[in-house]
Parts: structure tokens; C-alpha cells; sequence
């Protein structure tokens, strides 16, 4: 049998309607396309504007430094500023976007402190972190130091003690070294206490070979990071820093002074992780505390200290303190507060035994809430009546 050739088929044999079906369904298929990306690009839109307003408007201070952009912020509501010997610090004269929060000339939060101390009082500079900060509390007056002199006046007769907030969100012991040498000496304190452990675990998840005296491997010099095209939406920046997408560099403080080779390239649940914190022993944590306790004593100042308290009982987006690397980290460094302060013969309060973990008191693992600070105060107070450390 004889292949048939395959005729070609004539256009002009094809029913018109089937040309205009076919070009209509694809045309129709165009205009859905065309509607939905219209649709995505709207919404975008509104969600992108809904969070600027958000952010702008109604987002407490912290939140606003993590996410806003650095040259976005307003001069005399930036939190933080350059410093030349401890990379950032407090800025000086602050005062927060709904008026609660402010920070003195000196850069510390709260009322202004009078240099030279006026005669008879007896002064308490709190060294540390966001805890000592007390940043989860919008009011500054009811911060934990502000609720420690108010307690203290009150509650135990003490009314010439003065205390001051000393503490700087996500410094370490290196910074709180440096604060103390370079800034809180002058404010002529009679006692120095200091209040962290977990922003020097930070220091420790870094590669080995970067693991220096200097923490060198976390930290660098103040620079304004460079801006990926992304990083300009507001809503594509609020949600990387709620789940950690790609490595938080160039937003909030730590894009300004922390290293490539930081934790926050290094952020994970991994329990190998455990291996950065066993690689990289707390050596310079202890040495840091001990320099503390050295220059006060050469200042002839007091001195105290207390281990650091968490809750494990407020679990949220990026919450790290139950990671094992950071829960291994923390409780070494509260084992060296104590060692440190028997071994130098400073009074220690141990604060992490005694601080309820119930959830009404926390913000988050890290941060107290208001009636957290007002707790936690409560037992510095009695301490340091107790201890004798402050005279009738």
C-alpha cells in the first residue's frame, strides 16, 4: 500500500470562528495574567504602605531601630550613635517618637545627671546591655535602674541614692569595659553594678580563627552598610527580621557594627553550633569582668555582681535563649560570675536563682516587662540593703 502524502492544510479551508477562538483564549489568558500581577503589585502596595505606617507610626523604639533605615530616622530620634572608642553608643539628648523615652546630654537613659555629684549623695551606675536598659520598657521611669533608686528611696529610707541607667542595648563586656574606663568613671559613682552575660555569647559564635581578645570577630568600626534593592520595602525588611530569611546585616544597629563573620551569619537552631561555643572558651568574658572589678577597686569604687536571669517561657519569632549553643553559652557565663566574685570578694547577687520565670513578667526570654523591671528591682534593692553596700 501506498503511503498517502500528507496534504497541507489550507487556511482558507479553517472556519474563521477557530481562528478568533484561538487568538481570544489567548488573549484571555493575557488579561487574567495581567489582572493577577496588577492584583499582586496592588496589594504589595497596600501591605507596603500599611507597614511604613505601621513602623512610622505606631512600632515602639526598638522595633523601629531594628527595621528602619538608619538615614530614615530623624537626627533627634536615632537611638544610637557613632562613637569613636566603643563603635556606638547612647545618642545624647534622645528623646523617643512618643515622648516616654529619653536620654540625658550625657547619652544615658533618664533624667540629667549633675557632674561633679553634689555633696551627700551616694551614686549607682548599672552597667550592661538591653537588659540593664531595660529596652522592652518604653518608659523610662520605669526602667529597672529608675525602679531600683525609686525603691531605694522609698521603700528602705535611702533618699540621697542616685542611680544611673548605664546600660546600652547589645553591648557586651568589652563595651561595658570601655563605658566604664571612658564615661561612668566620670560621673563619680560609689558603686558600679554590672547585669549581662548573653550578648557576650554572641562574641563566642564566630569562626575559631577569628575568636580574639579584641572580639575583632564580631565587631568592627561604625560604617553604614550598603543596600541591596529589597532592603528599600519596609514590609520585605520586617518580614526577614521576623523569620531570619537572609542574615540580618544591613538593618537596625548590628549592619552598622558587626562583622561578616558574626553570629548573625551564624544564625541557627543547629545543635552543632554547640561546637562554636566549646571551640571558643569564655576566656575573655572572665578577663573582661576582672578588669571591671580592677579599675573600680583602683577608682576606689564598689563593686558588684549578678548572674543573668531569663525565662524560657515566652517563646517567639527568633527567640534564641533555649538554643543550645546560646542556653550552653549563658549558663558558663553565670558560672563565671559567680567564680569571679568569689574569687575577687565582690558581692553577688545570684538573680537568675530567685527571678520568676512566669511569662506575666517577661516581654521575651531575654527582657523583662514592666512589672519584670519592677521585680527585678525589688531584688537588687534588698540586696544591696542587706550587703550593707549603701550607707543610712
Amino acid at each position: 500500500m501506498k503511503r498517502q502524502d500528507r496534504q497541507p492544510v489550507r487556511m482558507d479551508k479553517i472556519p474563521p470562528h477557530s481562528v478568533v477562538d484561538s487568538k481570544g483564549k489567548r488573549s484571555s489568558l493575557s488579561r487574567k495574567l495581567l489582572l493577577m500581577l496588577g492584583g499582586l503589585i496592588v496589594g504589595f502596595a497596600i501591605a507596603e504602605w500599611a507597614t511604613r505606617v505601621w513602623l512610622y507610626g505606631v512600632a515602639d523604639d526598638y522595633t523601629f531601630a531594628q527595621i528602619a533605615l538608619y538615614e530614615d530616622v530623624p537626627q533627634q530620634h536615632r537611638m544610637f550613635s557613632p562613637h569613636h572608642y566603643l563603635n556606638y553608643c547612647n545618642t545624647p539628648g534622645f528623646v523617643s517618637r512618643d515622648g516616654l523615652n529619653r536620654h540625658n546630654k550625657l547619652g544615658f537613659r533618664g533624667e540629667e545627671i549633675a557632674v561633679p555629684k553634689p555633696a551627700g549623695t551616694f551614686r549607682i551606675a548599672v552597667l550592661g546591655g538591653s537588659g540593664t536598659y531595660t529596652i522592652k520598657v518604653p518608659d523610662y521611669r520605669q526602667s529597672f535602674p529608675a525602679q531600683l533608686e525609686k525603691q531605694l528611696r522609698e521603700q528602705y529610707g535611702r533618699v540621697n541614692v542616685e542611680v544611673v541607667n548605664a546600660g546600652v542595648g547589645g553591648y557586651n563586656s568589652w563595651e561595658s569595659l570601655i563605658n566604664l574606663q571612658f564615661r561612668v568613671l566620670d560621673l563619680q559613682p560609689d558603686l558600679v553594678i554590672f547585669y549581662d552575660a548573653i550578648n557576650d555569647v554572641h562574641a563566642r559564635i564566630v569562626p575559631p580563627d577569628v575568636y580574639r581578645g579584641d572580639n575583632s570577630g564580631e565587631r568592627r568600626q561604625w560604617q553604614t552598610p550598603k543596600r541591596a534593592l529589597w532592603e528599600r520595602s519596609v514590609l520585605l525588611r520586617l518580614l526577614n527580621q521576623r523569620l531570619r530569611l537572609v542574615p540580618m546585616r544591613y538593618v537596625g544597629l548590628e549592619g552598622y557594627v558587626n562583622t561578616d563573620s558574626s553570629y548573625m551569619n551564624l544564625w541557627s537552631k543547629d545543635p552543632e553550633m554547640v561546637k562554636l561555643i566549646d571551640a571558643n572558651p569564655p576566656t575573655f568574658f572572665r578577663r573582661n569582668l576582672e578588669n571591671m572589678i580592677a579599675i573600680s577597686r583602683q577608682q576606689k569604687v564598689g563593686f558588684v555582681l549578678s548572674t543573668w536571669a531569663h525565662s524560657p517561657n515566652k517563646p517567639g519569632p527568633g527567640e534564641y535563649v533555649t538554643w543550645p549553643q546560646y542556653a550552653k553559652g549563658a549558663a558558663e557565663h553565670n558560672q563565671i560570675i559567680q567564680a569571679v566574685a568569689a574569687e575577687q570578694k565582690v558581692p553577688l547577687l545570684d538573680l537568675s536563682a530567685v527571678m520568676p520565670q512566669d511569662a506575666q513578667y517577661w516581654f521575651d526570654g531575654r527582657h523583662v516587662n514592666e512589672a519584670g523591671a519592677q521585680k527585678k528591682a525589688e531584688f537588687f534593692a534588698k540586696f544591696l540593703i542587706e550587703q550593707n553596700l549603701i550607707p543610712q
